[in-house]
């Protein structure tokens, strides 16, 4: 379904229309961001305004999807230290990693698509 909300008196009202998912306890991080995230970012990436809120009580596993097991954000930093190369998930991105190191990743795939396409580099 949807929610309708206004965000204060007298702005316009905005429509949420992104509860339609509900995912299993089992859900895999990637069918989590492929669900959740990757439409948002795909839009970021079109020029759109995009947020993600992770709510939830204590322990429910905020955390854990939005960047994966502790220091899984560190060690994904460490390999691309050590591959001393430019940042794309072959071989940094696990299946453990949450929403943003995989939005992170997308961005910059996209970035360096865009820079080695027609459009890129070119001046109106």
């Amino acid at each position: 379904g949807s929610f309708r909300g206004a965000a204060s008196s007298g702005s316009k009202v905005a429509v949420f229309d992104h509860l339609t998912a509900t995912l299993p306890p089992q859900s895999t991080q990637l069918r989590v961001y492929e669900t959740i995230a990757q439409p948002l970012v795909r839009s970021w990436l079109d020029g759109f305004d995009a947020d993600i809120i992770s709510y939830g009580q204590t322990g429910s596993g905020k955390t854990f999807t939005m960047f994966g097991p502790p220091h899984s954000m560190a060690q994904a930093a460490a390999h691309v230290r050590e591959a001393g190369s430019s940042i794309t998930a072959e071989g940094v991105l696990r299946e453990e990693h949450g929403m943003i190191l995989r939005a992170g990743l997308e961005a910059l795939a996209f970035a360096a698509e865009f820079e080695h396409s027609d459009a890129g580099g070119k001046a109106a």
